[in-house]
């Protein structure tokens, strides 16, 4: 069963991990994309899955006459487990002269760049850049120059809203909740050219932040360490913006039994600090053939859309 970041804090609390539910919860605030993806528990450190490539052809037939067989194509697909996180080290001289609390606040600092960084990733890593990454949206689906098909469209100019549409309509609703994935500038461009249009509409997240939908379909920015343009190239005259489908049957994130590890270590015996680590063993799938789309080469970015 998928869980999402902020149903496995409230778990973790409920079972007095008190130290994860902190870390899980900091997540959730720091990437509303991590914090909407479902995350899946798995045995292993691998996770192999099957989708459809194609469907089979049907026909009709006349009296007495037979059906030509046929069959459909499948693809079968492995993601393994990739290990992220970090540690934290914290002087005992702070400690007694400001408290416990002192180990909190940079727990939670960390906790917020691991977040934010992971959020990022699931766009924008890449295998052929890093093997200890996994490949996040972009290397999946054209990488920094795609081709055209039918999921994956050419803009070449300002974003258009009809293409916007064409990139929705190709993502199959039944793969999960569909949203728009897209730069904090192009969310701005596009709510500045909607903003009286009953397409767009706002609504507050659980931490009471405001967030912007589109038809329904809820914007989520990509922000790595306060760089807003994570999602996409630094080239900023060949923008993305991605439609996804979050959900067991489309884009997920899978795990390792027990989840997210945060590990109070105590004073270590090689200097007079404190030490928190956190490591997590994570992956991404995208389990269905119709679970993304992409508009790219989106050009005149800070613009109004077309």
């Amino acid at each position: 069963m998928a869980l999402t970041i902020l149903e496995a804090a409230k778990l973790a609390a409920n079972n007095g991990e008190y130290k994860k539910a902190g870390v899980l919860t900091s997540f959730a605030e720091s990437s509303p994309l991590l914090r909407a993806m479902p995350v899946v528990t798995i045995p292993g450190n691998s996770y192999a899955w099957v989708r459809q490539a194609d469907l089979p052809t049907v026909a009709f037939r006349a009296v007495n006459a037979a059906f030509t067989p046929n069959e459909g194509h499948v693809e079968t697909r492995t993601e393994a487990l990739k290990l992220v996180g970090g540690e934290v080290d914290v002087d005992r001289a702070l400690v007694q002269q400001m408290g416990p609390d002192v180990r909190s606040v940079h727990e939670r600092m960390k906790a917020i760049a691991l977040g934010q960084s992971v959020g990022a990733k699931i766009m924008s890593a890449s295998l052929a850049v890093n093997p200890l990454e996994f490949d996040g949206i972009r290397a999946r689906y054209g990488g920094l120059a795609p081709t055209a098909a039918a999921n994956i469209i050419s803009m070449g100019g300002a974003l258009s809203v009809k293409k916007l549409d064409e990139a929705i309509d190709a993502v199959d609703n039944a793969a999960g909740r569909r949203v728009l994935v897209m730069s904090q500038a192009m969310r701005r461009n596009i709510t500045a050219f909607l903003r009286t249009s009953v397409s767009i509409q706002t609504t507050r997240d659980e931490f009471g932040r405001q967030v912007y939908a589109y038809n329904g379909l809820d914007i989520l920015e990509i922000d790595e360490n306060g760089n807003t343009s994570g999602a996409t190239p630094a080239d900023t005259s060949n923008v993305s913006v991605y439609c996804i489908a979050l959900g067991e049957s489309g884009v997920h994130m899978i795990e390792g039994m027990g989840g997210i590890s945060v590990r109070d270590l105590g004073e270590i015996p090689t200097a007079p600090v404190y030490r928190t680590r956190i490591d997590w063993a994570v992956g991404l799938v995208d389990e269905s053939v119709r679970c993304v789309s992409r508009v790219y080469g989106i050009t005149e970015s800070l613009t109004a859309v077309a």
